[in-house]
């Protein structure tokens, strides 16, 4: 039986939903505390999905920080247009 293609937006939706993951996670639990596996299944995917996307623990916590950066740059940017 062959699996159906997956759309690019739902593979992008699934990298979203990791980082979204592994973002409350880390925060909640901390770094240290939070194996992929864990974030895998908060997910509802496999291991290797999420490694399909993020190589280890670190670049997913680097994507993690770089998320953030770019809301946090979102909000000041929009603050200062406010001022």
């Amino acid at each position: 039986m062959a699996s159906r293609p997956v759309s690019p937006n739902r593979r992008g939706d699934t990298r979203e939903r990791v980082l979204e993951s592994a973002t409350i996670l880390f925060g909640t639990r901390g770094f240290d505390a939070v194996s992929l596996d864990q974030i895998a299944a908060d997910v509802g995917v496999a291991k290797q999905t999420l490694l399909y996307w993020f190589a280890s623990k670190d670049d997913l916590m680097q994507a993690v920080l770089a998320n953030m950066a770019a809301e946090l740059t979102l909000v000041v940017e929009a603050a200062i247009r406010a001022a």
